[in-house]
C-alpha cells in the first residue's frame, strides 16, 4: 500500500516532469482538478497532503452520510467525505480511477473521495474570481478559475475541515464532532 501513496513533493515533481517543465512559474497558482458529477472541482496543491488508492475505511456510528468514516494513515486518524455524496446526495461509485485527497487545513488532514483527479491546472491570479454565489453550498467554495476550456470551483477546506472534525480521547474509539450547523448538509 506504501507504494500506492504519492508524497506531495514527488507528486508535484512528476507531474511537472510529465509536463516537460522543471520549475515552477512564481507568478501562477496551481490546482488538483477532479470531477464530481460532470463538474470540475480544484483544491489548491498546496493544501494537498498526499494522494491515495481508496484503501479501508472504518465506519462510524451516527454521522452525516457524506461522512463514509475514518482512516489510519501512518498513525493519523483522519476523516474521508465523499464529495459526490456531499453536493449532489449520491455515493461516488467506485472504480479503478477512485482516489482519496488528502488535504492539509490548519495543520489538520481531512480525506475527500473523489471519482478521479483530472489534471493539475496551472494559471494566473487574474483567471480566478471571487464566488458570486448564493445558497448553502456556496460556503463550501472559494472561488471559480478557469484553464483552457475549463471552468471549476475551488474548495474550501477550512468549511469542509469545520463541519467535520475527529477527536480521540486517550483509550477510546473514534468519535464524530460536528459544528452547530449538523443539521444542514449542503
Amino acid at each position: 500500500m506504501e507504494q500506492d501513496q504519492i508524497t506531495t513533493a514527488n507528486k508535484t515533481a512528476l507531474l511537472l516532469q510529465q509536463a516537460g517543465e522543471s520549475e515552477i512559474d512564481h507568478g501562477t497558482l496551481q490546482f488538483l482538478l477532479f470531477r464530481v458529477q460532470n463538474r470540475y472541482y480544484g483544491i489548491d496543491i498546496l493544501e494537498i497532503h498526499e494522494i491515495l488508492k481508496p484503501v479501508p475505511v472504518t465506519r462510524l456510528p451516527n454521522v452525516r452520510p457524506d461522512v463514509l468514516g475514518v482512516i489510519n494513515l501512518r498513525g493519523n486518524i483522519i476523516p474521508v467525505i465523499d464529495l459526490h455524496k456531499k453536493f449532489f446526495d449520491q455515493y461516488t461509485e467506485l472504480n479503478p480511477g477512485c482516489r482519496i485527497i488528502v488535504g492539509t487545513c490548519e495543520d489538520k488532514n481531512i480525506g475527500l473521495l473523489v471519482a478521479g483527479i483530472s489534471e493539475v491546472a496551472r494559471i494566473h491570479a487574474e483567471n480566478l474570481e471571487a464566488r458570486d454565489m448564493e445558497g448553502v453550498s456556496a460556503r463550501h467554495i472559494r472561488a471559480v478559475g478557469r484553464s483552457n476550456d475549463k471552468v471549476f470551483l475551488i474548495i474550501n477546506l477550512a468549511v469542509l475541515y469545520q463541519k467535520t472534525e475527529v477527536t480521540l480521547a486517550p483509550g477510546s474509539r473514534p468519535a464524530l464532532t460536528e459544528t452547530p450547523e449538523q443539521g444542514n448538509h449542503g
